[in-house]
C-alpha cells in the first residue's frame, strides 16, 4: 500500500528533510520535498496525485504551515499531518481550526512518523467513507416529495431540515432554523388546537403524532398536510430526538371531498324521503 502512496514533504530545515525523506522512503513511500509554504501550495496544484502533506508549522519567511495548509485544503482535498517541536505549543493553537490528522513531534522517530502517516491515512479515508454516505443520505432526502426535519429533544435545535420544507409552507428553511416552532403559525385556525393537544401528549408520552391538517401559505393558499412525528431514544431509552415528515396532500384530500360529495349527492337524489 505505501508503494501506491505519494508524500509531499514541507520542510524549511534541508537536513531534517533529507531524514525524515529517508524514513519515509525506507517504509515504501514515494516522497516529493519543499521548503517553503508557496512551494507547497504550487506542489499540489501541478500534481493532484499527491496523497498526503507533511507540513512544518513554523516554515521561517514567507508562508507558515498553517496559512500554506489552508490553501491547499482549498486546491485538493487530502490529509494534512502537521511537524511541531515540544517548543512550539503557541503554533500548535494556529492549527487549531484546520483540518487535520495528526501532529509528529520532530526527531521521534521512524517508528513514530511511519505509525503517524498510516494512522492519518486510515482517519482520511473514514472520514471520505462518512461524507460520502452523509452525501448520499442528503441526495436521497432532497430528492423526495415528503419534508422530513430532525430536532434535538432537549435543546429544540434543529439538527436537519429537507429542502421540501419550502415547497409545501411556501416559507425559507433559515426561518424553521431560527424558530423550531415557526411552521405553526401557518396551521389553520380550525386545525391548530387539535394539532396543540397531539402534540402536547405525544411529548408527555403518549402515542406518536400523526395528523392531517391544513396550512396556509404566504400566497393566501391552503394546502393539506399529514405530519407524522417519531420519538428517538437512545440505548438507555431516553428521549434525544424527535423526526418527523410532511407530506401535502392537497390533491388525495380535494379528490376524497369530491368523491364524498358526489356520494351525498347521489344518495340524496335516490333518498325515497327526498323525493315522494
Amino acid at each position: 500500500m505505501a508503494a501506491d502512496r505519494k508524500i509531499l514533504l514541507v520542510e524549511d530545515q534541508v537536513l531534517i528533510a533529507m531524514s525524515e525523506a529517508a524514513m519515509l522512503r525506507a517504509g515504501g513511500y514515494s516522497v516529493e520535498i519543499v521548503h517553503s509554504g508557496e512551494m507547497a501550495i504550487e506542489a499540489v496544484r501541478r500534481d493532484m496525485a499527491l496523497d498526503i502533506v507533511l507540513m512544518d508549522i513554523d516554515l521561517g519567511p514567507g508562508i507558515s504551515g498553517p496559512e500554506a495548509a489552508q490553501q491547499i485544503l482549498g486546491i485538493h482535498s487530502l490529509p494534512i499531518v502537521f511537524l511541531t517541536s515540544h517548543s512550539e505549543r503557541d503554533m500548535v493553537e494556529k492549527v487549531r481550526n484546520i483540518t487535520r490528522y495528526g501532529y509528529v513531534i520532530k526527531n521521534s522517530g521512524k517508528f513514530v512518523l511511519l505509525a503517524s502517516i498510516e494512522m492519518a491515512f486510515e482517519l482520511f479515508e473514514a472520514h471520505q467513507k462518512v461524507a460520502y454516505e452523509r452525501n448520499n443520505i442528503r441526495q436521497v432526502m432532497e430528492s423526495i416529495d415528503e419534508a422530513f426535519y430532525l430536532k434535538d429533544s432537549q435543546t429544540g435545535e434543529m439538527l436537519y431540515i429537507s429542502p421540501s420544507y419550502e415547497t409545501i409552507w411556501g416559507l425559507p428553511l433559515e426561518g424553521l432554523v431560527r424558530n423550531p416552532r415557526s411552521f405553526m403559525a401557518a396551521i389553520h385556525p380550525d386545525d391548530l388546537p387539535e394539532v396543540k393537544e397531539r402534540q402536547a401528549a405525544m411529548m408527555a408520552g403518549g402515542p406518536a403524532f400523526d395528523m392531517e391538517y391544513r396550512i396556509t401559505r404566504p400566497n393566501g393558499e391552503v394546502r393539506w398536510v399529514r405530519a407524522r412525528t417519531k420519538r428517538i431514544m437512545d440505548s438507555a431509552g431516553r428521549l434525544v430526538r424527535y423526526a418527523a415528515t410532511a407530506e401535502d396532500v392537497t390533491d388525495r384530500k380535494r379528490a376524497q371531498m369530491d368523491l364524498d360529495a358526489e356520494r351525498k349527492r347521489r344518495s340524496g337524489e335516490l333518498d325515497p324521503a327526498a323525493h315522494p
